[in-house]
């Protein structure tokens, strides 16, 4: 749904794949195509961004909280 509604993906292919888990995290990689350098870039910070926001609005849980400061 994230990539339909982004303008900047051009239809070739994505995918989503968990690289890593620990006992507190799980790392995704979301590969996606774009016509060239500027879009790949605007679609890779739309797909984290609503990604986030997602998990915010739907398993906010989920969201670490450890601080690392």
């Amino acid at each position: 749904d994230i990539l339909r509604e982004c303008p900047a993906w051009d239809g070739r292919a994505y995918n989503l794949t968990v690289v890593e888990t620990t006992p507190s995290t799980i790392q995704v990689r979301a590969l996606v195509t774009a016509k060239d350098a500027g879009d790949i870039w605007t679609v890779r910070v739309e797909v984290r961004e609503q990604m986030i926001r997602w998990l915010a609005e739907q398993h906010p849980y989920a969201l670490p909280r450890i601080s690392t400061a």
